[in-house]
């Protein structure tokens, strides 16, 4: 809870009143009654200096711990706060009542942050004095030393405090500041609801307050504060919550039955606000289209999309390939295509555009139209590392390897580096058995740049089969095995291994395991035939 809390915290050194001494007879004490007034008037005047001397002179008859206290006022104005310290402790000597001294010797300790001295000052004026302002000082200095204690005092004087005075707010705030620093999320979740009840119209309170709920999936608490705060709060103040909250639904979404409740809860109260700034961004159309696809509304998710690249007017090319995308995670293949190929038109520039398009054709098993779009790609961006990828890869599972060679050779000319690029051209040759020299520098490519992603361990262990290397190819795929879901794929290559080890149990284990992941695999089940009599 990062609201300051400043008010009534740190009185300043030397602002006490100055002190009269009490009226009294004889010439001794009326000599030094004139020469205290005629130093009281000049530390009016900012003279300290001067009224020190005048002070002095007073003591010479009257050795009183009044004079003492003002000239130890005198002195910290003039930054000798050791003198002044001094003066303080002789006032104390003289009378150990005396709380004005302890107070100032208070303030000087505070200056200096001597705070275990401040806290031994402040603990006997608050047994002499138990006021607020002498609770709350002490409350300050522990928690530089005891935060459990601090909180202690804390509480002490919110119960003492009239509810809804301003001393509630600046004690709730320090009470925040000391939970978020303890990691005590219940206690400073409660504080945070009793100042916000206090002052709502509090923006970095209510967004705080917000932030806790979310992390709580408390949806319903959390669409409560933005209800308020939208009547409470400057409108930018209140949107802010309303997108915090309205992005959460949106990107965080689980499919549990509390968030699919709470987004329909949210789209019908945005739509109560068809008139505020809702409905007139489009990032918030975005959202709130994220949202009610979410929960498979798909008439209302394309209204909200539609909605947002009308308001964005064609200015924003990002804005199509994020809903692009999310058509694409949703499997909705068609929806993405079609508007890739409106906005190719509105943005011809963007060539991430037809490469989603690609992508949604490569998922729908249309081959040749994913080309189609990939070489469009290409031909707005010829630096399209992940295009020419792709390239390889459609035109490897094509059979056409002269083509499929030369996008993944122009992939490396842009980016020779590239870890999936290296990868996915050396088990292209491993798979045809040649370059496998080459292949295997290619994967260690890979490899550095992630050690233990299971595709480049799977691709350099099968490199190492076809080199004959089969201990070391078993290792590395058994690597894969163990830092991922494998395929079937890599189960038969891990049983290819052992065959060539002489190890047939193993062997048959690792096939039957490829054959559990994909019971039709041909090539699996031909080899648990020829090697296993149960599969014959």
């Amino acid at each position: 809870m990062s609201a300051s809390a400043t008010a009534s915290s740190h009185p300043t050194l030397g602002s006490h009143p100055i002190w009269q001494p009490p009226a009294s007879d004889g010439i001794r004490e009326g000599k030094a009654r004139n020469y205290f007034i005629k130093g009281s008037t000049l530390q009016m005047q900012e003279r300290y200096a001067e009224a020190i001397l005048e002070y002095q002179l007073a003591l010479r008859y009257d050795n009183s711990p009044v004079i003492h206290f003002v000239m130890a006022q005198n002195y910290a104005k003039l930054g000798k706060a050791d003198i002044a310290e001094e003066e303080l402790k002789h006032s104390i000597r003289l009378d150990s009542t005396f709380l004005p001294a302890y107070k100032l010797l208070g303030e000087s300790y505070i200056s200096q942050f001597k705070v275990e001295e401040a806290i031994t000052t402040y603990t006997y004026i608050l047994e002499r004095e138990p006021d607020v302002q002498n609770k709350f000082m002490l409350a300050r200095l522990y928690e530089f030393r005891s935060v459990d204690k601090a909180l202690e005092l804390y509480k002490q004087l919110l119960m003492e405090a009239p509810k809804g005075e301003g001393n509630e707010s600046v004690v709730l705030r320090r009470m925040a500041d000391l939970y978020q620093s303890k990691g005590d999320s219940t206690n400073l979740l409660s504080v945070a609801e009793r100042i916000f009840e206090i002052a709502p119209d509090d923006a970095m309170v209510a967004l705080q307050l917000m932030e806790m709920y979310l992390n709580r999936k408390q949806y319903d608490k959390g669409l409560s504060l933005l209800t308020v705060a939208e009547q409470s709060l400057p409108e930018a103040e209140a949107l802010q919550l309303a997108f915090s909250y309205s992005k959460t639904l949106a990107l965080s979404y689980d499919g549990s039955a509390t968030m699919r409740k709470a987004s329909e809860q949210f789209l019908q109260h945005s739509e109560n606000r068809t008139k505020s700034v809702l409905s007139d961004a489009f990032q918030f159309q975005q959202l709130f289209g994220i949202i009610a696809g979410n929960i498979e509304q798909e008439a209302q998710s394309d209204y909200y999309f539609n909605r947002a690249l009308k308001l964005a007017n064609d200015t924003v090319p990002e804005l199509p390939m994020q809903i692009g995308a999310y058509y694409f995670q949703q499997r909705r293949y068609r929806a993405a295509i079609d508007l890739a190929n409106k906005y190719a038109t509105v943005f011809p520039r963007e060539a991430r555009l037809p490469f989603m398009e690609a992508l949604c054709f490569s998922q729908m098993d249309s081959t040749d139209r994913a080309i189609q779009a990939l070489r469009r790609t290409v031909a707005v961006d010829s630096n399209f590392v992940d295009a020419w990828s792709q390239l390889g890869i459609l035109y490897n599972s094509q059979g056409n390897l002269a083509m499929s060679d030369a996008a993944y050779e122009r992939a490396l000319t842009i980016d020779p580096t590239n870890a999936l690029v290296n990868n996915n051209y050396a088990y292209s040759f491993s798979e045809r058995n040649i370059h496998l020299e080459r292949a295997e520098a290619m994967v260690k490519l890979s490899l550095k740049a992630e050690p233990n992603n299971p595709s480049y361990l799977d691709t350099m262990g099968w490199i190492l089969y076809q080199r004959g290397k089969y201990k070391e190819a078993a290792e590395f795929i058994q690597k894969a095995i163990d830092n991922g879901d494998a395929s079937a794929t890599v189960y038969e290559h891990l049983g290819d291994a052992y065959h060539k080890l002489g190890q047939l149990g193993k062997a048959i284990q690792a096939w039957r395991e490829a054959l559990k992941k994909e019971p039709n695999k041909a090539s699996t089940r031909e080899r648990l035939k020829n090697h296993a009599p149960e599969h014959k």
